[in-house]
């Protein structure tokens, strides 16, 4: 499966890419790892929904040829060739019950500001025994920490200025399905198992702009990631659910 380029828009400088090969190995990188749970999980021919699959659906793309049927969710606008879109709010999908093999999310979790209709809205799409993958950074990372406490109305402008990505794809943060324990309410109260919750490790994206800086946050990530009572700090969570047959969801 070929794996995802990396999202940075701005090219870093010599010295932070040489930090970046020599400590954050590219089969570990967040991306590649939440590809390969959604691998392990789609099974060939069957029907894998990306929910939030952005303007370009990159990610959705990866599985459009093993899947019967890709679709891709999103509230702006997508027009790639191999996979179906339906523009909406993800509390409100029209999607049948027990359509999708697997859903699928990558970063969007932080921005949802309902998280238990999505949850529920997630849950009733796939079939039982289907899986709900999703990437989506910790709250208690140094870096979530800090956005919470800028306002989200200066967010696009800051994002741009640090890392060149366009202000119209920055959206506001909630953060309020982003935790170990949030997750684990969240899908109990809406009829998911837990296969897994993982902390992931990864480099620094927000300092590429200072070398300086980003030798910092890379000794504190070294911190975090060699001591077991850290790991919990970690910049990424991986989950990977499952759709509870006969499980009737309950309130949030």
């Amino acid at each position: 499966m070929k794996a995802l380029s990396e999202s940075r828009e701005s090219p870093a400088t010599s010295v932070v890419d040489e930090i970046i090969r020599r400590h954050y190995p590219t089969d570990r990188h967040p991306y590649r790892m939440f590809e390969q749970a959604v691998h392990e999980k789609l099974p060939a021919g069957g029907v894998i929904v990306d929910a939030g699959c952005g303007r370009h659906a990159e990610v959705l793309l990866e599985f459009s040829q093993r899947a019967r049927l890709a679709v891709g969710l999103d509230m702006v606008d997508c027009r790639v060739k191999g996979v179906s879109f339906i523009r909406t709010d993800l509390t409100n999908i029209p999607l049948p019950d027990n359509f999708a093999d697997v859903v699928m999310s990558r970063s969007v979790f932080e921005h949802l500001e309902h998280p238990a209709e999505v949850y529920r809205e997630l849950n009733r799409i796939l079939k039982p025994g289907g899986h709900l993958i999703f990437l989506t950074p910790n709250r208690w990372s140094y870096t979530s920490l800090g956005s919470s406490l800028v306002p989200n109305r200066w967010h696009p402008l800051l994002v741009r200025l640090m890392n060149g990505r366009d202000e119209a794809d920055t959206f506001a943060t909630h953060y309020r399905t982003n935790s170990p324990g949030a997750i684990r309410r969240l899908a109990r109260n809406s009829g998911f198992g837990i296969d897994s919750i993982e902390p992931l490790k990864h480099y620094p994206y927000c300092l590429v702009f200072s070398p300086t800086l980003f030798r910092v946050a890379v000794m504190y990530d070294r911190i975090i990631g060699s001591r077991e009572p850290f790991r919990w700090l970690r910049p990424c969570l991986l989950s990977v659910l499952r759709k509870q047959p006969g499980r009737a969801n309950s309130a949030a």
